[in-house]
């Protein structure tokens, strides 16, 4: 069984904003604006189309960062900001998005703790749809199959993600420019170290200097 490590997930995470931190922080700004344009036009219309559109604007938005995140974990030098625009899973990413809203807001009435278990189940789920295009019930059964053994681990990370943005939000607000790229492609790298593709550190091979007689 694949074990995940929480330490080098952020550790990941953090090493891939190293490599190219303007980057991440631009993305990470733009999507920042575009959350806030989409709550801006939704209180500005009527309460229906509004959520309507929140609906539409924010799948589309997660399709994309997902989408950005992934291909930044995989290799951050081909990741562009064009990785944003990823409509073609919408349909499944919206169906995945309704059916962890009922199971996890169920669970969450339940007690509160239900809720946040079947979350870590099928925490792997959006990914999975957007990296495999797998539908929206296979993605909760390979969730539920993949991060079997790992739940404690995930919570584990997710306290950290918390902790690593409330830090972000305390630096001067600037610093969740930081920490939520740091965050997300630690996210990515849980995926893929459950998934069992994650990405091979890279090993330095020092060269060998033969003495010459």
């Amino acid at each position: 069984m694949t074990t995940l490590l929480v330490r080098d997930s952020i550790k990941y995470g953090w090493n891939t904003f190293k490599s190219r931190p303007w980057f991440f922080v631009g993305t990470a700004l733009v999507i920042g604006i575009v959350q806030v344009v989409l709550s801006n036009i939704q209180k500005e219309l009527p309460m229906f189309i509004g959520m309507l559109v929140s609906v539409i604007g924010s799948t589309l938005l997660y399709c994309g960062v997902l989408n950005l995140y992934l291909r930044s974990h995989d290799d951050a030098k081909a990741a562009r900001y064009s990785d944003l625009w990823n409509p073609k899973p919408f349909w499944k990413y919206l169906g995945i998005s309704i059916l962890l809203g009922l199971i996890v807001g169920v669970g969450l009435i339940l007690l509160i703790v239900p809720g946040i278990i079947l979350a870590l189940v099928f925490f792997l789920s959006g990914y999975l749809v957007i990296d495999k295009g797998l539908n929206p019930i296979r993605a909760l059964k390979e969730s539920a199959r993949l991060t079997k053994g790992n739940r404690w681990k995930l919570f584990l990370l997710l306290l950290a993600a918390i902790l690593i943005m409330i830090i972000g939000f305390i630096a001067l607000f600037v610093g969740i420019l930081v920490a939520a790229p740091v965050v997300a492609i630690a996210s990515v790298h849980a995926y893929r170290v459950l998934s069992g593709a994650a990405a091979a550190p890279v090993e330095v091979v020092e060269e060998v200097v033969v003495p010459v007689a």
